[in-house]
């Protein structure tokens, strides 16, 4: 049974898409409400808005670690290496803070 999402559903997918990102790059403001948080830095990657992903990459903790350093290989793998680097750095940090290192 169809409930009259499942086109829909695919068509915010497709916009994430590169071809159709860069088309699409100047109205994120309104691509966003569409879209996931991940798939909105997904968007902006591909339409070549790099710095304000990367900005959202490193304000989303929401979005899990692993999901963050993904987006950044993304853009460069050296920035998602120390991404990757700073946030371990981070959390074993607040382990030894909290007297459980």
């Amino acid at each position: 049974m169809d409930n009259g999402l499942t086109g829909k559903c695919a068509v915010f997918d497709r916009l994430v898409e590169e071809a159709n990102a860069t088309r699409l790059r100047r109205f994120d403001s309104y691509i966003e409400r569409f879209l996931d948080e991940s798939s909105f830095i997904e968007f902006l990657i591909n339409a070549g808005k790099t710095g304000t992903a990367s900005a959202l990459i490193e304000r989303k903790t929401s979005l899990g670690e692993q999901t963050r350093f993904g987006l950044y290989l993304k853009i460069d793998r050296d920035r998602a290496i120390e991404f990757a680097e700073r946030v371990l750095f981070e959390s074993d940090n607040a382990l030894s803070q909290d007297g459980r290192a």
